[in-house]
């Protein structure tokens, strides 16, 4: 029989590390037995020939091994497989897009987890035939499934239950919005935006004392719209603010003493020309605040009011491994600069 680190295939393309390719295959043939106990690994020069890979590279990765236990060495002889390897668990995360968003709660969660569990991407893109073919061909595969669900009203109820066929349900862990929106009897991490939005603008009172409503500027195609809008009405009703909510600039006047909140870089852009051709002074007259934080809002000294998706993310994997099922909060903050 051919040895398994024989058979094993190295991507001089892949964006991960040749090193980091052994490590993770060679580990994976451990804990599925592929590799048994006291085994003996290709020497690093077989390895190397047969790989084509640098004999340092082949050296860097099986100490990598040994640093993790999952092989040992002996002087003179060569390297082996340990006694016992407590298996990594893998995670696979399905998402409904890969927006910034997503990218943060899947960097931070991964983070989080470290060796302890692997974790793997895909996208459903709000698709119940799409999440059903992902689950069916990952079927078997992971140790834990972390779906974030399409929004109740772009499936019909019980579609996204449905989509998950096959997968054991305690191996299902749902990511979800403001409430659960499956009857699945799984763990369902539930996160409360718009009461993270109402907190976010309220322990910030003091700075919107000065003016006498608010004027949101979301597209309507933005996911976290209905949870935006119920956290700002909420805080306008507890502080006495108007509110008007519009999806595009089209009819938009500025007006002193109104707080004008936006989600794309191009309304931000319009905004402030606008207040440019005017008289009004931004962060005294006018308030302007943007829904995403980049270097350019820092740059122009805006204010914003925008997800922590990584402490999110944080929070999601530390529940998961302490097999938890509570509330995250928190998951928006604001930072206030120089438009406020």
């Amino acid at each position: 029989m051919m040895h398994p680190t024989r058979e094993l295939t190295i991507d001089s393309d892949s964006s991960v590390t040749k090193i980091d390719q052994i490590v993770r295959k060679i580990k994976r043939d451990i804990e599925v037995e592929n590799l048994k106990s006291h085994q003996r690994l290709l020497s690093i020069s077989e390895f190397s020939k047969q790989h084509k890979v640098s004999k340092d590279t082949v050296e860097k990765a099986y100490r990598e091994l040994q640093r993790q236990g999952y092989i040992f060495s002996v002087s003179g002889k060569g390297n082996y497989v340990s006694k016992a390897i407590v298996s990594a668990k893998r995670i696979l995360m399905v998402v409904d897009k890969l927006d910034s968003y997503n990218r943060e709660i899947y960097s931070a969660f991964s983070r989080k987890l470290g060796n302890i569990l692997e974790v793997d991407l895909q996208i459903h893109y709000n698709d119940p035939v799409l999440l059903n073919e992902v689950a069916l061909s990952s079927l078997g595969k992971y140790d834990f499934y972390v779906i974030v669900p399409p929004p109740p009203d772009t499936i019909m109820e019980g579609e996204f239950e449905s989509a998950l066929g096959g997968i054991p349900v305690n191996k299902i862990i749902v990511l979800d919005g403001i409430s659960s929106s499956t009857t699945l009897n799984c763990i369902n991490i539930v996160r409360d935006f718009s009461e993270d939005v109402f907190e976010a603008f309220s322990s910030h009172s003091d700075l919107f004392d000065r003016y006498r409503g608010i004027v949101l500027i979301v597209p309507d195609t933005v996911n976290q719209l209905s949870y935006i809008c119920e956290g700002l009405k909420k805080f306008c009703v507890t502080y006495s603010k108007s509110l008007v909510i519009k999806s595009c600039l089209e009819g938009v006047s500025l007006n002193k003493g109104e707080v004008y909140i936006v989600y794309t870089e191009s309304h931000l852009a319009d905004i402030t020309r606008k207040l440019r051709n005017s008289l009004y002074l931004r962060g005294k007259d006018i308030g302007l605040i943007s829904l995403q934080d980049s270097v350019l809002n820092e740059l122009l000294d805006i204010t914003v009011v925008t997800g922590n998706f990584e402490a999110l993310g944080e929070t999601a994997a530390q529940l998961i491994l302490q097999n938890q099922v509570l509330p995250i909060s928190n998951a928006y903050r604001l930072i206030q600069r120089g438009s406020l």
